[in-house]
């Protein structure tokens, strides 16, 4: 009697198998890396996202809420709304542009359009811009809450997290020097966001005397010559610095000189156009990099 071949049928079951190991493997190298840098429910979390030479940052606090400060180009609202829903963000306790110029601003409306906001911050530069226009009228349309804030004013506080609005850019000359300047503390650890904040509005912002030590800085605009004042970077002493800038960049962002402050201070510096987006988090004692 012939024994009865099972060849075929191994033969025939081989493209299912692979298809299957395949989807297997795809969906271990998707959900691995989140599950590994999901964040701890006592800690707090700065993403710095990777929006080409653009602002756009997520503040995940302990208590479970999140804070979007900036949202990049126009063009940049679909590839940031990807990376919040990939990060669990359905609602933000609030949002802010910085100051009105579209690599700030330009993609909030898109953002808010899909992930709503308690509150939107906004600086006192106003702008006739369409992705301003736009801005406005969906707040009004939403009647969500939205206002400038007032330099030292708590925006939010729980958990032992609070963000305060160090500066408003009073006295501003240009709309950069309107940025509001965002100082986040949780325990004994402190971030400082500065939007496009020039060395005037650094100058202005030391002169009222609140307290603006960090160890982590996000260098104001980009990078540029015109930011990051030697008094202004003493006074912050910080232990890392994020400068979010775009690969080859027409405008020489970071500029060497910065670099070069900030290497002769022993401050070590994450890039986005070199690294992509990058993430800090706090424990409540010291930053570091999941």
């Amino acid at each position: 009697m012939r024994r009865k071949r099972t060849g075929g049928a191994w033969k025939r079951a081989l493209p299912a198998i692979l298809c299957l190991a395949v989807l297997a493997a795809l969906a271990v190298a998707f959900l691995l890396p989140r599950y590994l840098n999901r964040k701890p429910e006592d800690a707090l979390d700065a993403v710095f996202f990777d929006v080409g030479q653009a602002d756009a940052i997520l503040l995940s606090f302990p208590e479970g809420g999140h804070a979007l400060i900036d949202a990049g180009n126009r063009d940049d609202a679909t590839l940031l709304l990807e990376e919040l829903r990939y990060r669990g963000v359905n609602r933000f306790v609030f949002a802010a542009a910085t100051h009105p110029h579209e690599d700030h601003a330009g993609g909030l409306a898109a953002v808010l359009r899909e992930i709503p906001a308690d509150r939107v911050w906004l600086s006192a530069e106003e702008s006739d811009a369409d992705y301003c226009r736009e801005l406005l009228a969906l707040l009004r349309q939403n009647g969500t809450p939205h206002a400038v804030p007032g330099s030292g004013a708590v925006l939010y506080d729980a958990a032992g997290c609070r963000v305060t609005a160090v500066y408003a850019g009073e006295g501003a000359e240009n709309p950069n020097d309107a940025s509001l300047i965002f100082r986040v503390t949780y325990g004994e650890s402190a971030l400082l966001l500065t939007g496009d904040a020039g060395v005037g509005e650094e100058e202005r912002l030391l002169g009222t005397g609140r307290e603006i030590r960090a160890d982590l800085l996000k260098i104001g605009h980009h990078g540029s010559s015109s930011s990051t004042g030697e008094g202004f970077l003493d006074a912050v002493s910080p232990r890392f610095a994020v400068i979010s800038c775009g690969r080859n960049n027409d405008y020489g962002h970071p500029d060497r000189e910065v670099l070069e402050r900030l290497e002769k201070r022993g401050i070590v510096v994450c890039r986005t156009d070199r690294e992509g987006t990058v993430l800090f988090r706090s424990d409540g004692r010291t930053w570091t990099r999941p």
